[in-house]
């Protein structure tokens, strides 16, 4: 995890644990063997060092589909956008609000983060349900309900502006991650 800024009140922007070098040679190999690219990437640095390996990848080969590629927490504003042109499936973290809604009661003391914009899964953009393990329990109907009220174990709600529907939801947690692993290639359509 890396950020163009630092933590408040340190001089810590994060690691890297890769070299922009190393992402664009473990991407292009995989791409190569077109295998589905899924890189844990976290904070705005890093997010934008997988997003130049897939698009450098993609102007290389244009076979692949756009589920080739996936990331995950993507936030910002102008690196939403280069993932919607790009065809990077975000995957969310579906349960995040519930399970550590309490986390930026702390961020939001210290001057932190604007709890609407960070965390998928979004309005603008509501990508699969997540396909890997998690950072706290996972439980599909709690999934849902914490996309749809955006509230954390103590009811507090975070970011209400990225409530989705319950129709939204469930597209999120069915058909959206099914298009992300190759099982509806025609693409994502609500009501299908």
């Amino acid at each position: 995890m890396r950020m163009s800024t630092p933590f408040v009140g340190t001089n810590d922007y994060g690691i890297l644990t890769m070299t922009q070098d190393q992402i664009h040679e473990a991407v292009d190999e995989a791409h190569a063997h077109n295998f589905q690219v899924g890189v844990h990437a976290n904070g705005d640095v890093t997010i934008d060092m997988v997003l130049k390996a897939y698009e450098r990848a993609s102007k290389v080969a244009r076979s692949q589909s756009p589920s080739s590629y996936r990331a995950l927490h993507a936030g910002e504003s102008d690196l939403i956008r280069r993932i919607k042109a790009s065809g990077v499936i975000p995957t969310p973290f579906w349960t995040y609000v519930y399970y550590h809604g309490e986390k930026w009661t702390q961020w939001r003391r210290q001057g932190g983060v604007d709890v609407r914009a960070p965390f998928v899964p979004r309005r603008r953009h509501p990508g699969p349900g997540r396909l890997r393990l998690h950072a706290g329990p996972f439980e599909p109907l709690m999934a849902i309900q914490s996309m749809v009220t955006r509230k954390d174990y103590k009811g507090r709600v975070w970011g209400a502006v990225q409530k989705v529907t319950v129709d939204e939801a469930l597209t999120i947690a069915t058909i959206n991650g099914a298009y992300l692993v190759g099982r509806a290639p025609e693409g994502i359509d609500h009501g299908r």
